[in-house]
């Protein structure tokens, strides 16, 4: 009978120091809470805009030729006056640029303000008077030119954007014409979505801004270049 109470003695024991080892004191750790800021979206300018090969000889005060680039880069027909000879010998590409996203929520894009209302919108003929005093007037011209003053240079007007990728564009982007201070685009990322691209077009248009007298109405055989901004925000 002892032996049996010392065997009864010893598998009690045993549990409680089990038990003992289960229940020791509570530990406590601290976590960092933290978040980065972001207060624009990332744009990325994968492509620059090239209005390729163009024949141009002079530009008038009183009249104008222009070219529409479209946002999947192809060029519509010259228009305008007779008096202003514009034409695309080809070569161009519209611009293209991509912006990163994480969600399906819509962003916008900020276009140049380079943009006539629709009593001063360029128009077939190039003579209409209220079309050359809203071209001489626009306060945030972008212009395609060379470093001499003198020459004639060209302006790009009614910014439009288009060929979406991995997302849909509202109609805003491709109306060329809303007298708006400050034009946008709306883009909808698609599901699942990382990056957007689209496709930036623009009119191209003849200086209005010649003297008469030898300043700015003729164009050199040169390269041109200009220079704008596009914004992507929330």
């Amino acid at each position: 009978m002892k032996l049996n109470n010392s065997k009864n003695v010893v598998g009690l024991g045993a549990v409680a120091l089990i038990s003992m080892a289960m229940s020791g004191p509570a530990s406590a750790v601290d976590f960092t809470a933290s978040a980065t800021v972001q207060n624009a979206l990332t744009i990325t300018n994968t492509a620059d805009m090239n209005l390729g090969t163009v024949f141009a000889t002079k530009a008038m005060a009183g009249k104008y030729s222009y070219m529409t680039l479209a946002a999947d880069g192809t060029m519509g027909s010259s228009a305008g006056s007779a008096s202003v000879t514009l034409l695309g010998l080809g070569g161009q590409s519209a611009a293209t640029g991509t912006v990163a996203v994480g969600t399906t929520t819509p962003f916008t894009l900020t276009l140049p303000a380079a943009e006539l209302t629709t009593a001063g919108n360029v128009e077939g003929t190039g003579e209409v008077a209220a079309a050359i005093t809203a071209l001489k007037a626009l306060t945030d011209q972008v212009e395609v030119r060379i470093t001499d003053p003198a020459t004639a240079r060209f302006q790009l007007v009614n910014f439009t954007v288009g060929a979406v990728t991995s997302g849909t564009a509202a109609t805003d982007c491709a109306a060329a014409i809303t007298g708006t201070a400050t034009p946008v685009c709306t883009l909808t990322p698609d599901f699942g979505a990382t990056s957007v691209g689209f496709g930036i077009g623009a009119t191209i248009v003849t200086d209005v801004n010649s003297s008469g007298a030898g300043d700015r109405d003729a164009y050199q055989a040169a390269a041109y270049s200009g220079t704008f901004t596009v914004t992507a925000s929330y």
